[in-house]
């Protein structure tokens, strides 16, 4: 569920770098939040271009997600107006072709003013667009980031492949801005889920939001427990009464008593070549 925490407690600061504009990379199916270190593959020849310029030109780029994932070089048409600003960390070529894997860090969000080229690749000038916090719901973004930190506590108790140290390090995060984004960087969601998330503006309607999708989250994984436990008990009843009738048989044998399946069989087929009226079948049938 979450990933590279440690790296996220050593955040850049905006304010040294000089985004007025930056070259633009689509994002194809993924998300990119604030703050999050993530990999991407990068393999269309416009997209190689541009990582390969960004790193002479300091390695700032715009992360921007299209709205048709079917496009190898969308248009500024085709791209949400909402993106990140990140800065690329590594770079690595692919050892049989021109593909390119690269680590970014997410810095802020942006939101594009206008498109200043469109070849090579795609350059657009920018603005932050940080979260909006009303200083008014201080208190209601209090309680949301501590129902946040509750929810992620429960969650990792049902995912035991989670270290506990995930919980540990939420706690020491105060910025509740980080704490949202942490968590649904790693958190099982819907594609469209993500999205929304990074375009919702308000702080505490975004928290709202991802209080509700991990509350539904808690519930799946504990209708799924309740299902392995009552999946097993039966499992282990099965188990038990099958142990128990081969020792019955066994002892049966070892005393030289009659198979009761084969009188059972030899009674049924009696019973259903007998030729008597259908009530009267069932009957026996049920009494046998």
């Amino acid at each position: 569920m979450f990933s590279l925490l440690d790296d996220l407690l050593e955040r850049d600061d905006i304010n040294e770098f000089d985004i007025d504009e930056v070259p633009i990379l689509p994002l194809r199916g993924t998300v990119a939040y604030p703050f999050i270190i993530m990999p991407l593959n990068i393999g269309v020849p416009r997209s190689t271009r541009l990582i390969k310029s960004s790193i002479k030109e300091g390695s700032l780029i715009g992360l921007v997600t299209s709205k048709q994932p079917e496009l190898d070089e969308p248009g500024p048409e085709n791209l949400h107006e909402i993106g990140v600003v990140a800065r690329i960390h590594r770079v690595v070529r692919g050892d049989k072709d021109e593909t390119l894997q690269i680590i970014v860090q997410g810095l802020e969000r942006i939101r594009i003013d206008t498109y200043t080229e469109t070849d090579p690749f795609l350059k657009a000038k920018v603005s932050l667009a940080p979260d909006d916090i009303d200083d008014t719901e201080e208190m209601e973004i209090e309680a949301l980031r501590r129902r946040i930190l509750e929810l992620s506590e429960d969650i990792v108790e049902h995912m035991p492949q989670i270290p506990n140290e995930v919980t540990q390090f939420l706690d020491q995060v105060e910025d509740p801005r980080v704490i949202v984004y942490t968590i649904a960087s790693n958190m099982r969601m819907d594609f469209e889920d993500q999205l929304n998330l990074l375009l919702e503006n308000s702080l505490q309607e975004k928290m709202a939001f991802m209080a509700r999708l991990m509350g539904r989250e808690l519930e799946v994984l504990e209708i799924g427990q309740r299902i392995r436990t009552d999946t097993q008990e039966e499992l282990d009843k099965t188990q038990r009464e099958y142990y128990l009738r081969q020792q019955l048989r066994a002892i049966q044998k070892e005393l030289g008593e009659e198979d009761d399946e084969a009188i059972i069989q030899e009674y049924r087929e009696k019973i259903e070549n007998g030729g008597m009226p259908e009530d009267a079948k069932k009957e026996a049938l049920r009494e046998l």
